[in-house]
């Protein structure tokens, strides 16, 4: 529909609480972001760079027998809450009471006798991690139906060199993903968990799969660093695939603080942990708008709407239909 003072905005788009936004070229809005205040320092590590507090109250379940209570302490020391799932939970019913499903190697065999369960949970919504071996049901072509098949290369990938993880650096290598909050674009790679990797090759992984970090490792040698995390929107949900050994976790104490030289637990790798829990769904937002030309079909009447947003409250003349503007999600498509 069009006003006065020369601008352009949409009846519908007036119905609906999306419209809190800046037009862009071809219809396509802008979503304003803000920032939370530093998280705090305190720990007998160098301290993290500033970045946004983690917190957030989320119910996590866990599936399988590796490491879990250790997974477990930890985020309940983070204030979340934590059950430990089995078939016969999901079975009964237990993810509808449930934002994020943790799959660790242990969990496989019952992940695979409710798959049907959870890949709909997921597209209903939920955020689903896997990691190490239990990454291999997203890309092994039968079991879910997230990704098509991958190659796996190398099924227990240990880098080189003078340790587990090889002394190697993890590069964040898409800092604007949520699952990136709070990280710097490097930083050694602990060894525990970040140390085993199931290694793809690049070009069969499903380019959908946004690549969060990487070692600094071509294991396979297909002229690509390898995936530690990755992750993708899947219609209401999002999946976050790790493609290390990432539930091997060392006995918690404090919770993000790790005590003397011993221990090889990194911060990144807990607020690596603590994003894909908290963080990942903001990356599958609704946060733009595509417009469609408007053809009325009677006559319309003229009217006077008040208008409220970033800009302030603002009293506009509609006078006819022109625009249909729906909130939908958007994804750069590379070649």
């Amino acid at each position: 529909m069009r006003l006065n003072k020369t601008m352009h905005l949409s009846l519908p788009v007036l119905l609906l609480a999306a419209c809190h936004c800046l037009w862009g070229a071809g219809g396509v809005a802008a979503q304003q972001t803000t920032t939370t205040a530093p998280r705090p320092t305190q720990t007998l590590l160098p301290p993290p760079p500033a970045g946004p507090t983690v917190a957030c109250q989320k119910k996590v379940g866990i599936l399988g027998n590796y490491f879990e209570s250790d997974v477990q302490a930890f985020l309940v020391a983070n204030g979340l809450t934590v059950t430990l799932e089995t078939a016969a939970t999901i079975a009964g019913g237990s993810l509808s009471n449930l934002d994020v499903l943790y799959i660790n190697r242990g969990g496989t065999g019952d992940a695979i006798a409710q798959k049907a369960t959870i890949e709909a949970w997921v597209r209903a919504g939920g955020v689903l991690i896997t990691e190490f071996s239990a990454t291999e049901l997203l890309f092994n072509g039968s079991t879910f139906g997230f990704f098509p098949a991958a190659t796996l290369d190398v099924g227990f990938g240990v880098p080189a060199g003078t340790s587990v993880c090889g002394g190697n650096t993890v590069n964040v290598t898409s800092p604007g993903n949520a699952l990136a909050a709070g990280l710097p674009s490097t930083w050694s790679c602990s060894g525990d968990p970040i140390g085993v990797f199931k290694v793809y090759k690049e070009s069969t992984l499903d380019p959908s799969l946004e690549r969060v970090a990487r070692i600094a490792v071509d294991q396979n040698g297909d002229g690509a660093m390898d995936p530690v995390v990755g992750t993708a929107c899947e219609d209401g949900g999002a999946v976050v695939a790790f493609f290390t050994d990432f539930g091997d976790w060392t006995p918690l104490q404090n919770p993000r603080i790790c005590p003397g030289g011993s221990c090889n637990r990194s911060i990144q790798d807990e607020t690596l942990l603590l994003n894909a829990v908290c963080r990942v769904k903001q990356n599958c937002t609704l946060d733009h708008s595509l417009c469609y030309k408007v053809i009325p079909h009677k006559r319309f009447k003229k009217r006077e709407v008040l208008v409220h947003n970033q800009f302030g409250a603002q009293y506009f003349t509609v006078v006819r239909p022109d625009l249909l503007c729906v909130p939908s999600t958007k994804k750069e498509l590379k070649d």
